[in-house]
């Protein structure tokens, strides 16, 4: 039958030749032991729809070929658990080190920060990929050559500790996250020394932030870098723990503090040359300060509504 010496043909093509006639031959005697049957129980010949029928059933001749194919698989079942730990140690470091290299040089742009952000967003993208691939072909050469990986799997009944639960979290969510804290930083750190200008009566005063401002200058930078690496651990690990939702309770509490520091400032701006204002400028040059206090007031707000968010996780879920 030429349908079936198609198929067979076709299933043979993927094979290697040193077993070529030995599936063949067993797949041959398959096909035509079910046509046999089939006709026996039909007591006639098989028309060209049944035939098909049967071959159909016996599955794509790639999918056959596969079937009697050694390393099916870039990483089987028993090689991905040590491959999902192994990727994320990986990613974590890379990542974390690239960020940590990045973000001063991200800062340090003035005129062009929203680049700055996308270039390090797809350096971050084209990082991981490669990270990602590496790690792949490692444990493909190690399930190819067939390496022993028990010692991935040492353990001991009376070793294991408690593992604390996970939190899923949504990555979109924790990426976004992450660049609002990016672009703050930036924002942050081009707001220290750099005055602003206002005319007033042909001259021109120099605003500037008040020189109290300088002693929370460092608090600020570590904390949100903190909260930055936490974000950037949960994002890779796509879950959160209570030890970080602490962490992060914690690093917002010491903002609410540097908050309350920061409504202490006076002043909280100063000019090189206040005597050139009119008194309706004067209240102008109030107004600023009325505004700052009132951002600060609201990002304050923001920070308490995140702690509790996350202390009510914790209490839920833990």
């Amino acid at each position: 039958m030429q349908m079936v010496n198609n198929y067979l043909d076709n299933v043979e093509s993927h094979l290697p030749d040193k077993i070529k006639e030995e599936i063949r031959g067993e797949l041959e005697a398959s096909i035509f032991g079910e046509i046999d049957d089939k006709e026996a129980e039909l007591e006639r010949k098989l028309e060209q729809a049944e035939l098909q029928s049967i071959l159909k059933q016996m599955g794509h001749p790639r999918i056959v070929a596969s079937s009697f194919l050694p390393n099916q698989q870039l990483i089987n079942s028993r090689a991905f658990p040590a491959f999902k730990q192994a990727l994320q140690i990986a990613l974590f470091i890379t990542l974390g080190i690239k960020l940590l290299i990045h973000i001063p040089i991200l800062l340090a742009n003035e005129t062009h920060l929203i680049t700055s952000m996308i270039i390090l967003f797809w350096n971050l993208i084209d990082t991981g990929l490669w990270v990602f691939a590496l790690v792949v072909i490692v444990f493909y050469l190690i399930q190819r050559n067939e390496s022993d990986i028990d010692e991935f799997y040492e353990w001991s009944p009376g070793k294991l500790k408690s593992v604390n639960p996970k939190l899923a979290i949504s990555r979109a969510e924790l990426f976004f996250e992450v660049l609002i804290s990016v672009l703050f930083l930036s924002w942050w750190n081009n707001l220290i020394g750099v005055p602003a200008s206002i005319e007033a009566h042909e001259m021109v005063s120099n605003l500037t932030l008040g020189p109290e401002w300088v002693s929370i200058y460092l608090i600020i930078n570590i904390t949100i870098l903190a909260h930055i690496m936490i974000n950037v651990f949960e994002l890779i690990r796509g879950s959160s723990t209570k030890y970080s939702l602490a962490s992060a309770v914690f690093f917002n509490l010491c903002l609410l503090v540097v908050g309350y520091k920061i409504f202490q400032f006076d002043p909280l701006v100063i000019m090189n040359n206040p005597e050139s204002l009119s008194l309706i400028e004067s209240r102008f040059f109030e107004t600023i300060e009325f505004n700052i206090r009132l951002l600060i007031s609201v990002i304050a707000g923001f920070i308490v509504w995140d702690s509790i968010s996350k202390i009510k996780k914790v209490k839920e879920n833990f």
